[in-house]
């Protein structure tokens, strides 16, 4: 391995489905159970995830599956959405206007891959289909085939659009919609919140009408809580929303796949999944690294599986990101395979970029998101004294953001959408975008950690469920810079017998 830029990108693939093509991305995607759900005839499904869990991955593999099996489908970005963006303080008027957006949109987008040869195979059925849409369409907007082709695509409502999609011959191909990136600059004001709720509800409305589309929209879990907490409607769709998470084996097995790609050795999930993750790191990972991470103390001789998969938040960006940055070090010392020592001195920037995302990704919904975190490093007294020096008690983190808020100016102990800073719901702040995880130190001295995915509750404001909470491992470096060579040996529970596992 020579860890060059064009063969990192080749091994690791690219941090943005948005950036890789099609065909590499379908070689080494990891089809898990969203995949499984978002790919059967089911009218209407939202996918809620973080950043980097996959979600525009994911429309892009199952768009791309579609043309294939001779189905349309059509892709729609915030962009389409800017002139329906206007704030109107009635919500029914803005669901009403939406559906008639929502209409002109989907219909353009069908003109021009219609119109776009390049998207569409020439087959006789495909020809014929054509041809009695283009036909279809004259009927319905009055129009000529020629002013389509000429971009002069007139507006039409509602009314004229379900005309359109009650005409049998849209039955012969099935339109999938994909709704991706809702929360492109998000600022989670009460007009963004809305603007979500009527897009949701419009979208509804139609599948009430149109029996023939199916409709996929994706958003970040932060939008969607601000949704679901304003919509009482939220309960009637409850059913239609798929959470995207990963087991960090699941992560795992996607990296190998990853690698099984580059060196053509034809694995896939299913047979990888059988596997054990000594076996993978044994037999597969060590084609890419060493098989054991050479550190001191406690992460002496552990196997290099488990150092990666502690150091990430559930998201396969994170390790995509981890893996890259090491390749990189690897390259730079002329190593041929990545080991202990490349992994070690890309941390601080690994955890500083970890850190700048969460800031990035929140801080519309908490301005002093930033020195609340760089805050959150633990004390001089508290290194000295404590087992776990990043794991504390629920008091004892309450204790500590109560500290934390003194010190921040008055004028920013708020979240953006009014509430109050307080300890306790800094807490569930803080649990609810990763930086924390919940722990509970089992008797047989297995450690159980939760996720605010898998269990939302945990860091409840009004009840103590007996779990300590931890900064996640991914934050430690950028938070605690001047000890940067100790935070192993402060991470004892995470050596192989006791690292986070699928719950």
């Amino acid at each position: 391995m020579k860890f060059n830029e064009e063969e990192i990108r080749k091994l690791f693939g690219n941090e943005a489905a948005d950036d890789e093509s099609a065909e590499d991305l379908k070689q080494y995607y990891f089809k898990g159970s969203a995949y499984e759900k978002f790919s059967q005839n089911i009218p209407f499904y939202i996918l809620v995830g973080h950043k980097g869990t996959g979600k525009s991955a994911l429309f892009r593999i199952l768009a791309n599956e579609n043309k294939e099996q001779d189905l349309l489908p059509i892709e729609i970005r915030p962009d389409d959405f800017d002139i329906f963006r206007e704030v109107e303080p009635n919500i029914n008027v803005q669901i009403k206007s939406l559906q008639d957006g929502l209409c002109n949109i989907i219909f353009k987008k069908i003109v021009d891959s219609i119109l776009n040869l390049n998207t569409v195979k020439t087959d006789k059925k495909w020809v014929d289909w054509m041809a009695r849409v283009s036909n279809l369409f004259k009927v319905a907007i009055k129009s000529k085939l020629s002013d389509l082709k000429s971009n002069k695509l007139p507006n039409i409502d509602q009314k004229q659009f379900l005309t359109i999609f009650k005409d049998a011959v849209f039955r012969e191909k099935r339109i999938i919609i994909y709704i991706d990136d809702l929360d492109r600059g998000w600022k989670n004001t009460d007009s963004e919140i809305q603007f979500i709720s009527a897009l949701i509800n419009s979208v509804r409305a139609l599948l009430r009408d149109v029996k023939d589309i199916c409709f996929r929209i994706a958003m970040r879990s932060s939008v969607y809580y601000s949704f679901r907490k304003s919509d009482e409607s939220t309960d009637k769709f409850d059913s239609s929303v798929i959470w995207l998470t990963w087991t960090n084996d699941e992560i795992l097995v996607m990296l190998i796949k990853r690698i099984s790609n580059f060196f053509c050795l034809g694995l896939n999930e299913k047979e990888l999944l059988k596997m054990s993750p000594i076996n993978l790191n044994d037999k597969y990972l060590s084609y890419v690294f060493d098989k054991r991470f050479d550190s001191k103390e406690t992460w002496r001789d552990v196997p290099m599986c488990q150092v990666l998969k502690s150091l990430i938040r559930k998201r396969p960006r994170d390790l995509v990101k981890l893996c890259i940055l090491s390749a990189r070090k690897a390259n730079k010392h002329g190593y041929e395979k990545i080991n202990q020592t490349c992994v070690d001195k890309i941390l601080g920037q690994y955890s500083n970029d970890r850190l700048l995302d969460t800031v990035n990704e929140y801080k519309t919904e908490l301005e002093a998101l930033n020195e609340i975190l760089l805050k959150m490093r633990p004390t001089t007294d508290r290194v000295k004294k404590a087992k776990e020096v990043h794991v504390y008690s629920r008091q004892e983190m309450l204790q500590k953001l109560e500290f934390i808020i003194e010190q921040i100016s008055s004028s920013k102990r708020r979240f953006t959408n009014g509430g109050r800073l307080t300890p306790e719901t800094l807490l569930h702040f803080l649990y609810k975008i990763n930086f924390l995880t919940a722990r509970k130190d089992l008797a047989n001295g297995d450690i159980r950690r939760y996720y605010f995915e898998e269990q939302n509750y945990l860091a409840s404001e009004m009840a103590d469920f007996g779990f300590s909470f931890e900064i996640h491992p991914a934050y430690r470096w950028a938070i605690q810079p001047d000890s940067v060579s100790d935070i192993f040996s402060m991470m004892k529970d995470h050596t192989i017998s006791n690292l986070p596992q699928a719950n």
